[in-house]
């Protein structure tokens, strides 16, 4: 297994971490840089380690986060926020003994672990916002 675990943009990969089993059968990590480490599988171009790194990169040089499937930035703030009003929305719906309040604040703290893109996230967030003030019950 292979793990980039810094990208410089004018370079490229800094340090990759390689996972895998020593002599002894052992689990052993390997911290090395990119062009080392496709000398470290065999002496050869090691074709999976290093189509693993290259797929991480995009042509600047820059990390693929959302495109990969990770988590970038935008929707980790969009998360936290959304994750937060939830917490009142809870709170709220909680005290008042208002269900629709109590469930979109729910959904609202647990939706940004399925909903993967910055767009559809602040899609889905806007309507679980804007639903318990249009349904009373």
């Amino acid at each position: 297994m292979v793990e980039v675990a810094g990208i410089d943009p004018a370079s490229g990969p800094i340090l990759v971490v390689m996972t895998g089993k020593d002599r002894r059968g052992s689990t052993a990590r390997s911290r090395m840089r990119p062009h080392w480490a496709a000398c470290a599988a065999g002496g050869l171009l090691a074709s999976a380690p290093v189509q693993d790194v290259l797929r991480l990169l995009n042509k600047d040089g820059e990390q693929q986060t959302e495109a990969a499937g990770g988590i970038s930035t935008a929707m980790l703030m969009w998360g936290m926020l959304f994750g937060a009003i939830g917490v009142g929305y809870v709170m709220y719906g909680k005290k008042q003994r208002r269900v629709v309040a109590l469930l979109c604040g729910l959904l609202l703290m647990f939706f940004p672990y399925f909903v993967h893109g910055t767009y559809p996230m602040i899609g889905v967030g806007a309507v679980l916002l804007a639903l318990p003030f249009f349904i009373r019950v």
